[in-house]
């Protein structure tokens, strides 16, 4: 199995996640972070993250 980070890193594409897969705090630091530093249209930074830590509070979302 190919850890995320470094696809994210060789800018590959992934067809499929394991959405069971557990991650550690530093892993999702360090994923937000490249995630930060993706290039966008004209260079606006025009994205918001959310994380969730449960299927509960992502079920709350109005």
């Amino acid at each position: 199995m190919t850890n995320t980070l470094d696809v994210l890193k060789a800018r590959a594409s992934v067809k499929e996640y394991d959405t069971n897969a557990p991650i550690s705090k530093e892993e999702l630091t360090e994923l937000l972070d490249l995630a930060a530093k993706a290039p966008s249209a004209w260079n606006l930074q025009h994205w918001h993250f959310t994380v969730f830590h449960s299927d509960e509070s992502k079920a709350a979302l109005p």
